[in-house]
């Protein structure tokens, strides 16, 4: 009878063991931070579901061997690209916060309801890391994706630094969106223009000829200042410039 509570606390302990190891096993060993956001998928309570999904996975590459700042974001999406004019749609998007090294393994889930049927969609992965709003990497070229029939993984994807401007300021050459000051009726009268990187991020720009703000989709990198990150900046940039036109053109009708 003096053994009884020996074994029983020598099973609770063992329990508890191997309840934390599985813990554990849910935070990527590539995380560098103190801290993780990261979390394991929800268990899938309807096994039909589970028979109806498939997955993209493979690495975020590049030569750079250092830590990336901490809690840096890192976003790759899985987009329907088959529209040429129109912002890409996306299907899914793995998240990770967290302080990582290159490669940085990523493993997106999509439901096969969604592609099947479109043999002539077009699909393609789109990586981004971020700090603090601000980006520090993007995918370095086009990676198209096969989802019909289901991908050949791995699917790797190279990733370029952003680490310079078309207007450097007293940052560092760190990259920055705009210069701190500029000219609004000269910005806007710009050409909408993608750049020369292959990301796919929706961006807005001021359409001269209906006098408002239109979705674009930019690379990541080059083009020019034309673009905002939401309607509402582009809108309140280009408010001067579109009241100027609509008096100029009230004027011609005038003398006419």
């Amino acid at each position: 009878m003096l053994h009884i509570p020996f074994v029983l606390c020598l099973f609770i302990s063992l329990a508890k063991t191997q309840y934390n190891y599985r813990q554990q096993q849910y935070y990527p060993w590539n995380n560098y931070n103190s801290w993780s956001s990261f979390s394991p998928n929800n268990p899938v309570w309807n096994q039909a579901l589970q028979t109806n999904r498939a997955n993209v996975w493979g690495n975020l590459l590049n030569d750079d061997t250092s830590v990336l700042p901490y809690g840096s974001r890192i976003s790759v999406t899985l987009s329907d690209v088959s529209l040429q004019d129109t912002a890409a749609r996306p299907l899914n998007t793995f998240v990770l916060h967290g302080s990582y090294r290159f490669p940085i393994a990523y493993n997106i889930p999509y439901s096969l309801m969604q592609v099947q049927g479109n043999n002539i969609q077009q699909y393609s992965i789109q990586a981004r890391i971020e700090k603090d709003g601000q980006l520090l990497y993007i995918n370095d070229e086009y990676t198209p994706v096969q989802l019909v029939p289901a991908p050949m993984n791995p699917i790797n994807v190279r990733m370029k630094r952003v680490d310079t401007s078309m207007y450097p300021g007293n940052n560092g050459g760190i990259y920055t969106t705009r210069p701190p000051f500029m000219n609004a009726n000269y910005i806007c009268q710009l050409r909408p223009d993608p750049g020369f990187c292959y990301a796919s991020i929706q961006q807005y720009y001021f359409d001269t000829q209906l006098r408002f703000c239109q979705v674009f989709t930019w690379g990541g990198c080059g083009g020019n200042l034309n673009r905002f990150s939401t309607r509402d900046e582009c809108e309140r940039t280009c408010s001067i410039y579109r009241r100027r036109i609509t008096n100029n053109n009230a004027k011609q009708k005038w003398v006419i």
